[in-house]
């Protein structure tokens, strides 16, 4: 078709939804300047700040979606990398399988979970087959698996856990009702115990809708898991047997869509709250050439001038060269946060991942190198996160204005802001504006509890004794250093 036609033009011509910056960089002297640059890029969100919540320990988040399992009456939607296969994960199911079984006469009900090809079918005990009876007891259940158009070929022969570094689905969306939670963590023991990272609730049915649709566009093109356990393709373009140009080019038409026609909409005003918050949805699909949050991530970097106090935190410390190049031409302070090699996530694991901790050590002297040669020194600070039995998987932003009290700005989900990130994986995030005190007030508390627990890094620690890696290590990740 000749809609067919101009979407697969567009794919190859690299064209992206999101407006080009022009020759002059955007600056933001106010947060309300930002939200004008946003509103022209994303769909936006009014709110109150009491709609949202800030989940501060992983029990938490682990009881939320337990608690948001046992009572949906209309929409039960996950999307995540994967489910594990420990008791937590198990007893999570079940709530989920008694909810499907509780709506079964019910003809409103959806219940959909969304995982990663590769990484949901790793092992003979997996993803699937946790949530095979989940899928098999009411009809409105399914559950979907993504697989990277760019697993093809030759590449599919990777054994596992190999084949995940070519691309996997990184969106991390839990939804039941109206009822939206956003966060960064996976459906694993680790991330309900002992794994730091950020999870946001969202009261807003538009916002959770949004997200609800953004899930199903990605299942439309997904395997589903059929009652016997195999896999049915999508309907049209196959992932990894259809040309990829055209895969990639229905998949993107289908998000674009979405993202153009929420923009289209006008938010309701008859009946709400008065909105001192705007949520603005950015979506990350490298792959499908949609590259919303990217672009503006480095707006944001570059932008925010002299007085701007901003803090980026990423559990794999492995900024690309864009990120960096704008946070050192920027006039803002910036202190980042990424997980010292004790609070890895790689840390302890067996074969070539043992070395990932080593690869992060280095990527780190050479952005703190890069600081020094630009003369940042003494306003882009890097700080590693530790914490006695636990690992750092937080990744997001904060930034508070010149004269400010708190945080205006935060940006919080599923991108850790690598190459990855930027041109592997699949993710979304929120861009989150507010000018009521109470909300920036818990920002405030939010980032404090993971900089407390951190240290400034010098260049000097990370060649002391312990810290520098080996030749062979440097060697290697000069050349994998675009898989994470």
């Amino acid at each position: 078709s000749v809609m067919f036609t101009r979407r697969l033009e567009r794919v190859v011509s690299g064209r992206v939804h999101v407006r080009r910056m022009g020759a002059t960089a955007a600056v933001f002297p106010t947060a309300a300047s930002v939200g004008a640059f946003l509103a022209a890029r994303a769909p936006a969100f009014p709110m109150s700040g009491d709609a949202i919540s800030i989940i501060e320990h992983p029990r938490d988040f682990y009881n939320a979606l337990l608690e948001g399992a046992g009572r949906a009456r209309t929409r039960a939607v996950l999307s995540s990398l994967y489910l594990g296969s420990g008791k937590l994960e198990a007893d999570l199911v079940a709530a989920l399988q008694a909810n499907a079984a509780d709506n079964a006469s019910n003809p409103t009900y959806c219940a959909r979970v969304l995982l990663d090809h590769s990484r949901g079918t790793r092992g003979a005990k997996n993803s699937v087959t946790m949530l095979q009876p989940w899928a098999q007891t009411n009809p409105r259940c399914t559950l979907h698996l993504y697989h990277s158009p760019d697993l093809r070929g030759l590449l599919r022969r990777l054994p596992p856990p190999f084949n995940e570094t070519i691309g996997l689905n990184h969106l991390k969306v839990y939804c039941f009702d109206d009822t939206l939670i956003l966060s960064g963590a996976n459906l694993s023991n680790d991330y309900f115990t002992r794994r730091q990272d950020r999870s946001f609730v969202f009261q807003d049915r538009a916002l959770a809708d949004f997200f609800c649709d953004l899930v199903a566009a990605v299942s439309k093109h997904s395997f589903t898991v059929r009652a016997d356990g195999t896999w049915q393709p999508p309907q049209g373009p196959h992932p990894f047997r259809s040309p990829a140009r055209e895969y990639k080019a229905a998949v993107r038409g289908t998000v674009e869509d979405l993202i153009t026609s929420t923009m289209a909409r006008k938010p309701p005003t008859a009946g709400t709250p008065p909105a001192d918050t705007v949520v603005y949805p950015l979506v990350q699909m490298g792959p499908f050439g949609l590259r919303q949050d990217q672009e503006v991530l480095a707006a944001l970097l570059r932008g925010l001038g002299t007085g701007w106090q901003a803090q980026l935190a990423t559990g794999y410390f492995n900024l690309t060269p864009e990120y960096i190049d704008a946070m050192l031409a920027a006039r803002a302070d910036y202190d980042i946060l990424t997980a010292s090699p004790q609070a890895n996530g790689f840390l302890g694991a067996r074969g070539i991942m043992g070395h990932v901790p080593a690869a992060y050590t280095h990527i780190a002297s050479q952005f703190l190198a890069r600081v020094a040669a630009g003369g940042a020194t003494g306003r882009v600070r890097l700080h590693e996160y530790t914490r006695e039995g636990w690992t750092f998987h937080a990744k997001g932003m904060w930034a508070t204005p010149p004269g400010g009290t708190g945080p205006e700005l935060t940006l919080m989900g599923s991108p850790n802001y690598g190459y990855r990130s930027v041109d592997r994986d699949i993710e979304a995030e929120v861009a989150v504006i507010t000018r009521r005190p109470e909300l920036q007030g818990r920002l405030a508390r939010e980032r404090a509890a993971l900089f407390d627990r951190a240290a400034q890094i010098a260049a000097a620690d990370l060649v002391a004794p312990g810290r520098r890696p080996t030749l062979p290590e440097v060697l290697a990740i000069r050349v994998i250093q675009s898989f994470f």
